[in-house]
């Protein structure tokens, strides 16, 4: 994760270092609250951490102890790719390079979610969606999640273009709420499913609806994204067409 992290710092200062810098700043710093609200994330979708027993353990609720690492996890990971969303953002035809990082992101997902089950960091308990193995995660949490960290990077560039100088850290209070709560908008099937301890056939049937709502959600809000660029375009110079010229002989 601090790997991950150094990296886009080092080439986020390279890349138009008198732009980029702030934003970066704001998403990998507002991220780090969140670990506060990640034994909400567990119980509603039935997962349990499970730490070292020299771990420094930052607070417990819901039965559920939450290391210190998990905030740093938050700040790398969440604000990492919160900010690459940000940056695709930038870019022409958004809705196009937007999709293409989604699919990235999804890949590592699922990769990280793979490697943290597999050394027994977490496990999934409880009703749960199709899995491919017990050490692979719901086939569409890493979609909801990638898409979670995705709309703060969408959200944080609209607020940025409505606001200027110091008011623009105003938007660090909110990201923790935003993350969680697109999480909740998009995941609410699977997370009924698992209160109501449904068999797997029909968590699988909820987490198919949960996934329609992220990707049609993603997709409105990438065409929101380019429309909303196209119109802060300056308009292009009318041309005169079909001029003719006299000339004096």
């Amino acid at each position: 994760m601090a790997v991950w992290l150094a990296a886009t710092i080092f080439w986020a200062l390279r890349h138009k270092p008198s732009r980029y810098p702030l934003p970066l700043l704001i998403l990998v710093v507002g991220s780090i609250p969140t670990g506060f609200a990640e034994p909400i994330w567990d119980l509603l979708v039935g997962v349990q951490w499970f730490s070292a027993h020299d771990s420094v353990i930052t607070h417990t609720a819901f039965g559920r102890p939450i290391p210190l690492w998990m905030f740093f996890a938050y700040a790398s990971w969440g604000g990492s790719m919160s900010y690459l969303t940000y940056v695709v953002a930038q870019k022409p035809h958004p809705v196009k390079n937007l999709w293409k990082l989604y699919g990235a992101l999804v890949v590592v997902e699922f990769f990280a979610e793979w490697l943290i089950l597999r050394f027994g960091l977490v496990a999934y308990f409880g009703a749960q969606p199709f899995r491919l193995s017990s050490v692979t995660s719901p086939f569409m949490w890493p979609f909801t999640i990638v898409a979670s960290v995705m709309f703060v990077g969408l959200a944080l560039d609209s607020f940025l273009s409505h606001t200027t100088g110091a008011r623009r850290l105003l938007f660090l209070p909110a990201i923790p709420g935003l993350g969680m709560g697109f999480l909740v908008f998009a995941g609410w099937p699977e997370m009924l499913g698992v209160g109501m301890n449904l068999s797997t056939p029909g968590m699988t049937c909820l987490a198919l609806v949960g996934l329609t709502i992220t990707v049609a959600t993603m997709q409105a809000l990438f065409r929101m994204t380019e429309r909303r660029k196209k119109a802060a375009l300056p308009p292009e110079p009318k041309t005169a067409e079909g001029t003719q010229y006299a000339t004096k002989g």
